[in-house]
């Protein structure tokens, strides 16, 4: 079976910003050796031809929005970080997301660099060789010459920078500015100075989006195509999403327009159809894919976007579900063989290759990779299940038996009836046997005792034909006859339930059991009524693992405030895969109201002190009252546990009366289930004080 994971929602953490005339991106050192003269050629760059510094074009570029939040769109389709570019495809995507014509690059490798240049829809690679302490000054008029324009003496960015811009490349800006002080070179100071008291537009947007995006509402934003959608972001993540539409719809950016198209669908209205319209750049179609792996109904761009960036690992993955949805298993093969070298980490990607492997007639390739799965991940349980598969394929039966065995202790039902759909695919009898073992452990008798029967009427040896007469055996006995152990209902936990009252809390402890494996999916639904009114009613199907012959469900808690005196009937029905169903029905009288003891118990709320030791006892206002008042009289706690309070504030809190203590417990109570756990430990003075507060403030409005 295919393992798919998609990225699947909106915070800030990507950023947009660029300078008309262009970029430089960090040049990318082929060798640690290389890494100062890296650090220094990518400033150089900036310094000599006004473009923009390599650090702000890192986190500049204009965000993907992710259901993990908006991210850079070089974390998203490089996976590793930030890429320094050294491929084509690397320029392309900065040049879209910054928004500028001009984005430069390149490798550093010992006494030679690789420039890269795109500018428009031209490329350009070129080498530039000279001896070490000539190569930055040689490879400045190179750049001069690529941008045709000139450069009379080359501005040399002094080495003492080199340590503080490879800590800008980590993003730790602290550590980039610890030496300013130290700063004699007037480029130095001017470098740290843009960091720590920037002054021109560019560094004062690099400041906002590392310290307070806000602050980039207050820049001009005219020559930068790309910060827009900062700005745009914070607007609408602050309530404020009119106005972000409109500050995005003033904006000739291309990619402008997609994200106002992306923020309008979070809102409800619908994307235009057969989006994203062709033209609008790499960043939008990356947006498109995104937005399918949620389940919208857009263009599938994934071919496009492979085409396009041909090395990014997001690109190679999304067209490797294309591939795999399409069932071109030798297309998925070859993008899952260039996957696991990208990433040979990746527990997805082995799974993924071996089913390709599969697929393509190669189970013992599919072996193999998928044996590298479960090294990198033994809990994988579909990779546990396809190694099963593929033992099968190759006839090897103790070790299709072992594999089978782990994967049952791994994965859900779901899990396993993906398994024995893969096996029906088999065209031996022998896959009907695996069949017949994963469908018993499923509770699906009939179709187990058909598999086995047909693999029964094979060509066997003694020892497997006694086997598989055995199972048959057990197969045809195999009934399950649903129990409900334990009393499915309590108040207090580990009291019997003969009695309920009006305000208590009703808590399901279902102990469905089965003398065999139970029918999976089972399915169990409770109903309270009363005179034929349903109080309650709810329905559950728990993801359990396959060879369960039982489980508990808890989770259903009813609070009992509309009841009246008289009969609460139950009736729990418990159904399996098979059709199989039974019905529990109980009733319990109801007399009279619960004090507000039985009703903290039935809540299982457990109010303490400050050190988790219970306050209650039997009279509970009186002791909620006391616990208040002592705090009240440690005016010194108080205020370090509640400081700000105004002196109204402080006059309303400290007069304590057993009315307003008991309406802060009923207003505690009702939040039980909603937002309280029956258990939970409450410290009742920060329920009281709240209570009392956002009384005040209702009166005041």
């Amino acid at each position: 079976m295919l393992a798919k994971h998609l990225m699947l929602s909106l915070m800030l953490s990507g950023a947009a910003f660029a300078q008309t005339r262009g970029a430089v991106s960090w040049f990318h050192p082929a060798t640690p050796q290389d890494a100062e003269t890296a650090a220094l050629l990518s400033y150089d760059v900036a310094l000599n031809f006004g473009l923009l510094k390599p650090h702000q074009t890192q986190v500049f570029t204009a965000p993907l929005l992710t259901p993990n939040g908006p991210q850079l769109p070089m974390d998203v389709l490089y996976y590793e970080g930030f890429a320094e570019p050294t491929l084509p495809e690397h320029l392309q995507v900065l040049q879209d997301a910054l928004g500028v014509r001009t984005v430069i690059g390149g490798l550093v490798k010992g006494e030679q660099v690789t420039l890269l240049l795109q500018q428009g829809d031209q490329y350009q690679e070129v080498q530039v060789k000279a001896p070490a302490n000539d190569l930055r000054k040689t490879t400045l008029k190179k750049v001069a010459e690529l941008l045709k324009t000139s450069l009379i003496l080359p501005k040399l960015t002094p080495k003492e920078l080199a340590l503080p811009l490879r800590d800008l490349e980590k993003l730790d800006v602290l550590a980039a500015v610890a030496p300013y002080k130290d700063a004699k070179d007037p480029v130095a100071k001017a470098f740290f100075e843009s960091l720590l008291s920037p002054k021109e537009h560019l560094d004062q947007a690099y400041q906002a989006i590392l310290q307070g995006p806000k602050r980039l509402l207050e820049l001009n934003v005219g020559q930068v195509p790309s910060l827009i959608t900062y700005q745009a972001l914070y607007l609408e993540q602050n309530g404020q999403t009119d106005e972000a539409l409109k500050l995005l719809a003033t904006s000739k950016y291309p990619y402008a327009k997609t994200l106002s198209e992306v923020i309008e669908l979070t809102r409800g209205k619908k994307l235009p159809e057969s989006w994203p319209p062709q033209n609008r750049g790499v960043l939008t179609q990356a947006q498109a894919v995104i937005l399918q792996a949620t389940g919208e109904k857009v263009q599938d761009t994934r071919e496009g976007l492979y085409n396009v960036l041909p090395n990014s690992e997001y690109a190679l993955q999304e067209f490797s579900f294309l591939a795999f949805d399409r069932n071109d298993f030798k297309t998925a093969r070859s993008v899952m063989e260039r996957l696991v070298t990208l990433n040979p980490y990746k527990p997805l990607y082995w799974t993924n290759l071996g089913w390709a492997q599969y697929k393509t007639g190669n189970a013992q390739l599919a072996l193999r990779s998928t044996q590298q799965t479960l090294q990198l991940d033994p809990r994988d349980e579909i990779a546990a299940y396809n190694l099963g598969l593929y033992h099968v394929a190759l006839g090897n039966d103790l070790e299709a038996q072992d594999a089978y065995d782990y994967a049952l202790g791994l994965g859900t039902y779901k899990d396993t009836q993906m398994a024995v759909q893969d096996l029906t695919e088999g065209t031996e009898t022998r896959y009907h046997f695996y069949s017949g073992v994963l469908n018993e452990q499923l509770g699906d008798y009939p179709k187990a005792l058909k598999d086995i029967k047909v693999y029964l009427g094979s060509s066997l040896s003694p020892a497997q034909k006694d086997n598989a007469e055995q199972i048959v055996a057990r197969l045809e006995q195999a009934r399950c006859d649903f129990e409900l152990k334990d009393q499915p209902w309590f108040v207090v936990k580990g009291q019997p339930t003969t009695q309920l009252k009006q305000g208590q809390y009703l808590q399901a402890d279902f102990n469905v059991r089965c003398a065999v494996v139970l029918p999976l999916p089972v399915t169990v639904k409770y109903t309270l009524s009363q005179n034929g009114e349903v109080v309650s009613a709810a329905e559950f199907t728990p993801p359990l693992k396959p060879s369960t012959n039982g489980f508990r469900i808890n989770e259903a808690l009813v609070p009992l405030f509309e009841v009246k005196d008289g009969e609460l009937k139950s009736e729990i029905v418990v159904t399996g895969a098979n059709g199989f169903s039974k019905t529990f029905t109980q009733t319990y009288p109801v007399q009279g109201q619960a004090t507000l003891k039985e009703r903290l118990d039935s809540a299982g709320l457990k109010l303490v002190n400050l050190y988790g030791t219970p306050v209650v006892s039997t009279d509970v206002i009186s002791d909620l009252s006391r616990q208040v008042n002592t705090l009240l009289q440690d005016q010194a706690q108080f205020k370090a546990m509640y400081p700000g309070l105004t002196e109204q504030q402080m006059a309303a809190v400290s007069t304590v009366t057993p009315q307003k203590v008991e309406q802060a417990l009923l207003v505690l109570l009702s939040r039980v289930g909603a937002e309280l756990a029956p258990g939970s430990e409450v410290y009742f003075p920060d329920e009281y004080i709240g209570f009392v507060l956002q009384g005040q403030q209702a009166q005041q409005n």
